[in-house]
């Protein structure tokens, strides 16, 4: 017996090669290799996984911008924060890819700010203040 055998008895390799999309090949390795035309076909209609998670998460920032924070519990304020993070870093890798062009400021940022503010004063009042002074200050 392979020593390593038993670690590969339930594992598929079922590399698929689709030749029509011969600029953007895709080989698969998955468990569920009979959905790979499926994929494509999403993938070739829709857009990559990455535009379409941009996409997701740019309507859950929207979402979460007009949350009332308030009536969470504290598991799901964590959750919210989480995802605020997650979508921070989604945002500074793209940026950070793509060079130190910034994107355009809109209004779901000033609405994520205006949240976060809300959500700051509530927790740490003293930041809150020092934050309100300077965009005042930077706004006159």
């Amino acid at each position: 017996m392979f020593p390593l055998e038993r670690a590969f008895e339930r594992f598929t390799i079922s590399p698929a090669t689709n030749w029509a999309r011969f600029f953007n090949p895709q080989f698969f390795v998955s468990y569920n290799a009979g959905d790979a035309e499926v994929e494509n076909h999403v993938l070739a209609r829709v857009g990559s996984y990455g535009q379409q998670l941009a996409r997701i998460i740019d309507v859950l920032d929207a979402v979460v911008a007009r949350l009332p924070l308030d009536g969470l519990t504290p598991a799901e304020r964590t959750s919210v924060e989480r995802f605020r993070d997650l979508s921070r870093r989604a945002e500074a890798a793209v940026s950070d890819f793509r060079g130190s062009s910034r994107p355009a400021l809109s209004l779901d940022a000033v609405d994520r700010l205006v949240a976060d503010l809300g959500e700051l004063e509530r927790t740490d009042p003293t930041a809150h203040r020092a934050l309100v002074e300077r965009l005042r200050k930077a706004l006159s």
